[in-house]
């Protein structure tokens, strides 16, 4: 038995060692810009524009890692330090290139000198660009799941971060923001109630609007989730038809008479002479007692509109009823929801590559 064991474990340990080298393994891009990279260490910057030229054909296609690396050296080969082989204009347009890679970019310190780090900043303050960096795999799980995913600019600029499902078309807007330089923005696996990262196959998207310009840019990478399965149930709603009636009919029409009726006495008494007895000589006749008539008038006939009838304490006891039971409902039901969003897990992996 310790014999097989041993065997066993050698095996694995080898089978993790190819696994190890096959993931380290150069692609031929790779071998490619080391080509160059040499090149470039021997001093030989008419072949290392050459070979460049040979790749550059490819660039669209690579990593973003390999993207930067490519356009540094590129950059290079056109603007070295010594001055008969500089051509600082296609220097420039391959920095450019590198600004729309990784806005926030620096020149590796082995390639870097103070006129390509000069030229970098020229690129930097001309072009327009967005970038991703964030981690090649996130867990999001919890309640209020989230994954951070960060963003660089070179201006101020409106932000939405968005996955599309490659199959459906899809799209879910995850956040917004406003971002200057750096920021972070954050996918999100589900809204309290739907799952908005499912099992399958995404673009994950920022697209940027410039604050000033309104010239605007959309930022890419691949990205594939795992889900566990999401069943929330809907919120159960109020049957309003089983509501009782709470008042008895108002009698408006009674209620507006007597309001009338109020008014017109009140213009009548203030207004007509009090005979030619007594009170005549005490009391002259208002002549503003006609308004003051019509607004009682007009405060009966509010009254009216206003009035809901008696309350009917059996239908009020009755609705109060139906109510509680209601919210006990919702509440039961957001609580076996508030445990199946707990449970819910998504990982999301997401590929230097473009969709």
């Amino acid at each position: 038995m310790p014999l097989i064991s041993r065997a066993l474990l050698l095996l694995v340990l080898c089978l993790a060692s190819s696994a190890a080298m096959a993931q380290q393994r150069n692609t031929p891009v790779d071998d490619a810009i080391e080509s160059i990279r040499r090149a470039l260490n021997d001093l030989r910057y008419t072949e290392a524009v050459r070979l460049a030229k040979d790749l550059e054909t490819d660039a669209p296609r690579m990593r973003s890692s390999q993207a930067a690396v490519f356009h540094q050296i590129f950059a290079l080969a056109y603007f070295p330090e010594e001055m008969e082989f500089q051509k600082p204009d296609s220097s420039l347009r391959q920095l450019r290139a590198l600004v729309r890679v990784r806005p926030d970019v620096e020149i590796e310190p082995e390639l870097r000198w103070t006129g390509l780090d000069s030229l970098l900043a020229i690129a930097r303050a001309e072009t327009f660009a967005v970038g991703i960096e964030t981690a090649q795999q996130l867990e999001l799980a919890g309640a209020s799941p989230t994954g951070d995913v960060t963003v660089f600019t070179t201006r101020p600029t409106r932000l939405r971060l968005a996955l599309v499902h490659r199959t459906s078309g899809r799209s879910i807007v995850h956040d917004s923001a406003v971002v200057t330089g750096r920021g972070v923005m954050r996918l999100r696996a589900h809204d309290g109630m739907t799952a908005w990262i499912a099992t399958g196959d995404y673009a994950l998207r920022v697209s940027g609007v410039d604050v000033r310009t309104r010239d605007s840019i959309t930022v890419s990478r691949a990205l594939s989730a795992n889900a566990t399965p999401l069943t929330v149930a809907p919120l159960p709603m109020l049957d309003s038809a089983r509501l009782q009636q709470e008042h008895e009919k108002p009698s408006r029409v009674r209620t507006a008479a007597t309001g009338i009726a109020f008014g017109v006495l009140t213009s009548s008494l203030a207004t007509t002479p009090r005979g030619g007895g007594l009170l005549a000589r005490f009391y002259d006749p208002d002549p503003r007692a006609a308004g003051l008539g019509g607004l009682v008038a007009l405060g009966g006939v509010a009254a009216a509109f206003l009035e809901k009838g008696r309350p009917l304490p059996a239908a009020v006891a009755a609705n109060e009823g139906l109510r509680r039971a209601h919210a006990d409902a919702v509440a039961r039901t957001m609580t076996e929801n508030g445990r199946a969003l707990a449970a819910y897990r998504v990982t999301v992996r997401i590929s230097e590559e473009t969709p």
